[in-house]
């Protein structure tokens, strides 16, 4: 008796045991990734959310190696110090 008959994810038909609720790792990973992305109020998603559009502003800024810009260029963009790597 199966008890789930596609995958959760991407809702292809499943084959093997009757408890499986994925096809494969990556559907498993993208699920939990997508419910956790749901999430923002988590302390691990804000401060990942942050350094990813530190990263970003940086990264925009920084195109051909060591550029001084002004800090609060940076604090209007939505840079956060307290961030910083």
């Amino acid at each position: 008796m199966r008890l789930q008959h596609e995958c959760i994810y991407c809702k292809k038909q499943l084959t093997g045991r009757t408890d499986k609720k994925y096809c494969n790792l990556h559907c498993k990973s993208a699920n939990q990734y997508q419910k956790e992305k749901q999430n923002p109020e988590r302390f691990y998603n804000k401060v990942d959310n942050q350094l990813k559009l530190n990263r970003k502003i940086l990264k925009e800024y920084n195109k051909g190696g060591k550029v001084t810009i002004r800090s609060n260029v940076l604090l209007e963009l939505g840079f956060n110090r307290l961030f910083e790597l």
